[in-house]
């Protein structure tokens, strides 16, 4: 036996539901940028200014996900 179920949206609770649905994807992504920004600080060889920026970066990236347990 085969069950059917077809959900209808409006268009605002389909994004919310997009976003909830993607979650996992979203926190694997801010990770892997988390990390790919820690690893150049930590071990790129980097001028001044590319290092510089990173940190420029990684701060602006940790204000955005502040309050977000990554």
């Amino acid at each position: 036996m085969t069950v059917k179920l077809i959900l209808e949206f409006t268009e605002e609770e389909r994004e919310q539901f997009e976003m909830a649905y993607r979650g996992v994807q979203y926190y694997s992504a801010l990770t892997q940028i988390r990390e790919h920004l820690r690893q150049k600080l930590k071990y790129g060889d980097l001028s001044e200014t590319e290092a510089t920026t990173y940190e420029n970066l990684q701060g602006f990236f940790f204000e955005v996900t502040d309050g977000l347990d990554l």
